[in-house]
């Protein structure tokens, strides 16, 4: 008597690990509150940073153990978003405390910039949250603003010297002018070299969000660049596209990266101009690019 196919094969018993059970979810009503909330919560808290103990988004879900939530985005306020997202869906006590140590934490690092957070801002952070059914009007209320860090703005004749240099124009704006003239150059040199960023990914334009070294090196790269700086027909040539290249990786970590974190001592007048100058230059290099 001949056995079955069926009878022939052993079954196999296929044990699938349990997902973890939403309790939270995620309507479009709610979709737009928690977008609405990640966009306030991000003037007062980065979402990655240079250093592991430094204030972020990313090292406070490490803290918390919360990492598995957070991944990166497109940009800052989709990070937040994401994240909180996701803490909404699965952690029913959390989401409350969360926000609250994030707004805590932000407060002080504004404060570290020589701002303070205005409580028009942390009444749209509780009216969302209440919209999501998490009250923290009355604990927001209950927080002491730290002392802002105290500034030294320029003399007029720095403001003057400022004024009078040849910068690229799209890197001398109004904003970053204001910071520089308000001594808050922490915040101005990271402006200009956001903005020399922008320039290059916009330009660049790959298939997906690329920033950062990773985006100089492709971008700037002697091996058929998406910005040409020189021919790369000679290997004069090719090393002056290598130094660029190079010199725009450096800057994002050793220059944009960096500031982005408000714990950093803020630098002086002097270096502030040398590196606002610097990332000119390179924006000077890009618009004359060879198309």
């Amino acid at each position: 008597m001949m056995k079955s196919a069926k009878d022939s094969h052993t079954k196999k018993t296929i044990v699938r690990k349990n997902s973890p059970k939403v309790i939270f979810k995620i309507t479009r009503q709610r979709k737009e509150h928690i977008n609405n909330l990640a966009d306030h919560l991000s003037f007062i808290a980065p979402s990655t940073t240079f250093g592991e103990h430094s204030f972020s988004i990313e090292n406070l879900a490490k803290e918390w153990r919360l990492s598995k939530y957070f991944k990166k985005q497109r940009n800052k306020k989709n990070d937040i978003s994401y994240f909180l997202s996701n803490v909404l869906r699965y952690r029913k006590n959390t989401p409350k405390q969360l926000v609250m140590e994030i707004v805590k934490r932000g407060m002080q690092w504004k404060a570290n910039q020589g701002e303070t957070v205005q409580e028009s801002l942390l009444s749209e952070i509780a009216k969302e949250m209440a919209a999501l059914g998490f009250p923290i009007e009355k604990e927001l209320s209950a927080l002491e603003h730290p002392n802002p860090s105290q500034l030294c703005p320029p003399s007029v004749a720095m403001i003057n010297a400022f004024k009078a240099l040849p910068f690229y124009q799209s890197v001398l704006q109004d904003d970053i002018f204001n910071l520089f003239s308000s001594g808050q150059y922490n915040e101005a040199v990271r402006k200009s070299f956001e903005r020399f960023e922008k320039l290059v990914q916009d330009i660049h334009a790959a298939p997906k969000l690329e920033y950062g070294k990773d985006l100089m090196a492709k971008a700037f790269s002697e091996n058929n660049p998406s910005i040409k700086i020189t021919p790369c027909s000679t290997q004069d040539e090719i090393n002056i596209q290598q130094g660029i290249k190079f010199m725009a990786m450096g800057v994002m970590m050793s220059v944009r990266n960096p500031t982005t974190h408000g714990d950093r001592k803020q630098m002086n007048v002097g270096e502030a101009i040398e590196l606002i100058g610097l990332a000119s230059y390179l924006c000077k290099l890009v618009d004359r690019r060879l198309v």
